[in-house]
């Protein structure tokens, strides 16, 4: 079991989607009942999810292969695809919500703003700076803007409020590896980047950059899967060797299956809850642990 990406609700229960063996979607209850939803026995387009999204109504949007789907909290379906609308690609990989209600999804051949008012807006590499049209990774900048992660060309796009642009690569920037996982901001107009084999990168509001690897810090692994922030001024990083704090005082709180409950070290996605515990998705198991522990 791989636990590729979730989406928690504000009841407590959380979504699951399962990409490597396409075991679809997961829903845990908070009563802590389980229900599974595949293309056999729902609207689900396909089995391999690779993008989740509360919708804020106690629905979800879920990013697959085969297109975009949204589960009402009436248990209705909407499935959008190349077939029946405006969606230039049935590969989903990204999903973010802004202030306007707009929703805005990657794609494998460019960037979807799903409007409030049903219309429909895409930006590709013909009609605007974007570096190519393979999109990874989605985040809102907290001020109206986007940073956007391209797959192939390994840079990071930031379409700003003023809808000017602006491209990282590793030749015009500190960037240290041409593959990102994932990105998460330090909500005062900074920006933490995960690499594949690069480490963690921090480019800050000033535009510098500060990075760390297994060399130059306590980081576990170069290998980032996933990123969060601790709502402190520090950030949660998931590894290929299990997951790190790095707290606003620069120190650093390593878990791995040999001094915590996990059962290995591959962790793919971290989440808090409510009462700021951490679920921690891994390539075998889901753990959770509470605020005191970390």
């Amino acid at each position: 079991m791989e636990i590729s990406c979730c989406s928690c609700q504000l009841k407590v229960s959380f979504y699951l989607g399962k990409m490597s063996i396409y075991g679809g979607l997961v829903h845990l209850k908070a009563n802590g009942s389980w229900k599974i939803f595949n293309k056999d026995n729902s609207n689900l387009p396909s089995n391999r999810v690779d993008a989740l999204l509360s919708d804020g109504e106690d629905g979800l949007w879920i990013g697959t292969n085969t297109g975009l789907a949204h589960l009402k909290v009436d248990g209705s379906w909407v499935v959008f695809n190349k077939e029946n609308s405006n969606f230039p690609s049935n590969g989903v990989s990204a999903l973010l919500s802004d202030n306007q209600g707009a929703i805005w999804v990657g794609t494998t051949e460019g960037l979807v703003s799903l409007k409030a008012d049903g219309s429909w807006l895409i930006f590709n590499k013909d009609n605007s700076d974007m570096p190519s049209n393979s999109i990874s990774t989605l985040l809102s900048d907290n001020q109206g803007g986007l940073w956007i992660v391209d797959t192939y060309k390994g840079s990071i796009a930031h379409l700003k409020s003023d809808s000017s642009w602006e491209v990282f690569t590793r030749d015009n920037s500190e960037l240290p590896h041409n593959e990102i996982n994932v990105l998460q901001s330090d909500n005062q107009g900074g920006l933490w980047v995960g690499t594949k084999h690069g480490g963690l990168a921090y480019l800050k509001k000033e535009a510098s950059w500060q990075l760390f690897t297994r060399d130059n810090s306590d980081l576990p692994h170069d290998y980032i899967n996933t990123l969060l922030s601790d709502g402190q001024e520090g950030i949660l990083v998931g590894t290929w060797n299990g997951f790190a704090h790095f707290k606003a005082n620069g120190s650093w709180q390593v878990f791995h299956k040999d001094n915590s409950d996990m059962l290995d070290n591959d962790v793919t996605s971290i989440i808090s809850d409510a009462q700021r515990g951490l679920w921690i998705g891994s390539s075998r198991s889901i753990i959770h642990i509470r605020s005191k522990q970390y």
